[in-house]
């Protein structure tokens, strides 16, 4: 089975991997999993069908580096510098991680703690792509229809958050997703942990209190009585979030700190084609 409804990982002749699309056009460079921009070499764009969507000089990995690198440090504010980095990881996946590796030190405060808290609090007003998967009282009777939705078919990591108790600041309604996305973040830049392997899951059952800015609106105050709405064996990890995976180890060593830099999508520099 693909790993993905829209490409494959496969091995060449040499046992080598590449990834086999199973989109073309403008519809692959919205997938952030399989965008690589402007490193798109010539012969990519000519068969996978980017000739003239993109600009006509083929950048290397580092030159992508240095250039959102150098936006990135002229962005004063922490929150603002978050956005950045959470729109690059919605538009070019291997990029992002990339450039987080070779700053890890510097970006980990500014994608998780401190200013992850921040990101939280306004999540509804910084929303701009969808990521992971939102189990609600309104799609609660067809879970297992919307979870078909999801486009990835060997998810090995959740982080799971009902957004109850964040960070201390309480209740913050679907703005818990953030929670989420940073922690598994953290997973694969510095575990190791592929991104098309995780999925951030928000358990969006309602808030004890008042709502807090979701950006989707009519969110239930209460879910309905006696229904519950998955289960969550598995360590807790901290900022109201729990993390689940495959096999009888849940964290399988991932906050072990080691670096790694192994990813789900091939490197920028290695190639789309067989």
């Amino acid at each position: 089975m693909p790993v993905s409804r829209y490409y494959d990982v496969k091995r060449d002749e040499r046992g080598e991997r590449y990834l086999e699309p199973y989109v073309s056009g403008f519809l692959l460079l919205r997938l952030p999993l399989l965008n690589k921009g402007t490193a798109f070499t010539e012969e990519e764009r000519r068969a996978l069908g980017l000739e003239g969507l993109l600009p006509p000089h083929v950048n290397t990995l580092e030159e992508q580096k240095e250039r959102v690198y150098r936006r990135y440090r002229l962005i004063q504010s922490p929150l603002e510098k978050h956005i950045y980095l959470r729109h690059l990881q919605d538009r070019n996946e291997v990029l992002f991680y990339a450039l987080l590796v070779d700053h890890l030190e510097e970006m980990l405060p500014i994608l998780y703690t401190p200013t992850v808290g921040e990101a939280v609090r306004e999540f509804s007003h910084i929303y701009r792509y969808p990521r992971g998967f939102t189990a609600s009282t309104k799609n609660i009777d067809h879970l297992e229809e919307a979870l078909q939705n999801v486009p990835l078919e060997e998810v090995r990591l959740i982080v799971a958050t009902d957004s109850s108790a964040i960070l201390g600041i309480g209740d913050q309604g679907y703005g818990g997703m953030a929670i989420s996305i940073g922690k598994l973040t953290l997973y694969t830049a510095v575990g190791g942990v592929g991104p098309d392997k995780t999925l951030p899951v928000e358990l969006d059952v309602g808030p004890g209190g008042p709502p807090h800015g979701s950006p989707v609106p009519g969110r239930a105050a209460q879910a309905p009585e006696g229904r519950g709405v998955l289960p969550l064996p598995g360590p807790v990890c901290g900022g109201g979030a729990q993390a689940l995976s495959q096999g009888p180890n849940p964290m399988g060593g991932l906050c072990q700190g080691d670096g790694l830099r192994r990813f789900g999508a091939l490197p920028q520099g290695d190639t789309l084609l067989q």
